[in-house]
């Protein structure tokens, strides 16, 4: 029966197709044009007011369901590139809890921990003060001594408060890279750390 089919019946379905083409394109265009009405309405709002919006997004305690705030200032970032600039002010970045981005998909593993030391922000460190003040690591499982140097090493030396609760794999090499890159450390959690308990 499919043989049977009139060919003028494929050309008026190429037809619709077409046409329907057509009305994909016109509502992307609209969209389009939305976007940039949209991203004028972002540009327009003075920077002081977004950084306190993105502030209250990043520092905890955070409102059940907004997911979490790394992610979303990364997110907000690929609005435009003002907005990239603003994502990237060093005040929003003070606070760094991963044990947030560990319950969600992604996984804090030594590829992710790479990734975020290499971030360009940290370079401004080299002639500033130090960002990162906070840094919560609470049940990243899959961390090892060796990714907490390299954290330690990164943003250790502004730190005043650290949290690793839960990660039974440490040992007595983490206490030292503690010691070495935290100067300023005044608050530590080491709650479930039982490998550096049995030190």
């Amino acid at each position: 029966r499919s043989e049977g089919v009139p060919p003028a019946s494929t050309s008026h379905t190429n037809t619709n197709n077409n046409r329907s083409g057509g009305g994909e394109q016109r509502r992307w265009l609209v969209a389009r044009r939305a976007t940039v009405q949209e991203l004028a309405i972002v540009d327009s709002v003075p920077d002081e007011v977004w950084l306190m919006i993105l502030d209250a997004l990043t520092w905890p305690p955070h409102a059940p369901g907004t997911g979490h705030p790394l992610r979303n200032l990364c997110a907000l970032g690929c609005v435009s590139p003002h907005m990239y600039a603003l994502s990237r002010e060093p005040q929003l970045w003070r606070h760094v809890d991963l044990s947030i981005v560990h319950r969600c998909e992604t996984k804090v593993t030594s590829t992710v921990i790479a990734k975020l030391c290499e971030m360009p922000l940290w370079k401004q460190q080299e002639s500033t003060e130090p960002i990162v003040r906070s840094l919560v690591l609470d049940n990243c499982c899959y961390l090892t001594g060796k990714d907490l140097e390299q954290l330690l090493q990164t943003f250790g030396s502004g730190l005043t408060s650290l949290s690793l609760q839960g990660l039974s794999a440490l040992n007595g090499q983490a206490l030292v890279a503690i010691r070495n890159h935290c100067p300023r450390l005044t608050t530590l959690d080491l709650q479930g750390c039982v490998g550096i308990q049995d030190c």
